[in-house]
Order: structure tokens, then sequence, then C-alpha cells
């Protein structure tokens, strides 16, 4: 279980790390530009393809819900998405495994990650969301 723990982390620290690089490609753009439709079409292209892909699902409806967390006296902006899919769940290539979880999960004896147990998930409940 560590070394499952410790592949998540890793693979959390590199989201953070595309998520940095993400919003600095974002935060070079003017207003106009990030207000394009072309942005948001290809973030959401971009996140139906890697579902896609991953797990082997099609995504009918994604909705995405946005929150600031500061971690280790950096300000991450993370990206929480809603799907709606069709088809069943078959992990690929980097995906081990799945599991749902809901606002309970520590009850279940379920470990996330830093930013996931103590920003995300606390501002999906506080806004009624999970």
């Amino acid at each position: 279980m560590k070394d499952e723990y410790d592949v998540i982390k890793q693979w959390e620290n590199r989201l953070l790390e595309l998520s940095s690089e993400f919003e600095g490609i974002l935060d070079s753009l003017t207003e106009e530009e990030k207000e394009a439709d072309a942005i948001n079409d290809n973030e959401d292209g971009f996140v139906k393809a890697q579902v896609t892909k991953e797990v082997k699902v099609i995504t009918k409806e994604i909705k995405k819900y946005g929150a600031v967390a500061i971690f280790e006296n950096i300000k991450i902006k993370m990206q929480v998405y809603f799907a709606k899919i069709e088809g069943e769940i078959i992990p690929k290539n980097e995906i081990k495994e799945y599991i749902w979880i809901d606002k309970n999960y520590e009850k279940l004896d379920i470990k996330l990650g830093t930013v996931l147990s103590e920003y995300i998930i606390p501002n999906l409940v506080k806004n009624d969301i999970m």
C-alpha cells in the first residue's frame, strides 16, 4: 500500500507541476484571449480525451470546479472535473485502479494527497458539491 501511495504522490506532484505551467501560460494571455471559446473548448477537449485514453469511457458532460490552495507557501490553482460518463471504467496506461469517494472517505481509511484532503475536498463539502 505504501508503494501505491508513493506513486499517487508522485503523480500528484507532477499534476501540480503541470497545473503551474498551465497557469503560467494562462497568465501570459490577454483578458480577451482568456475568454476565447478556444481556450475553454481545448481544456474540456483535453479532459475528455484523457478520460477516454486513461479509463476507456466516453464523457457525455463535463463541469469544472476550480479552487485555490496554498501548499508549502505556493499558491496552487486546482481544477476538479465532474463528468457524466458512458461505459464501464477500465483503468489503462498510467491508472492502476480507481475508487469512488465521498465526503466520508476518511472513515473508510482512504488516504488522499494533502492538497485534496486539506483543500479541495473540504472546499467541495463547504460549497455543498460533495
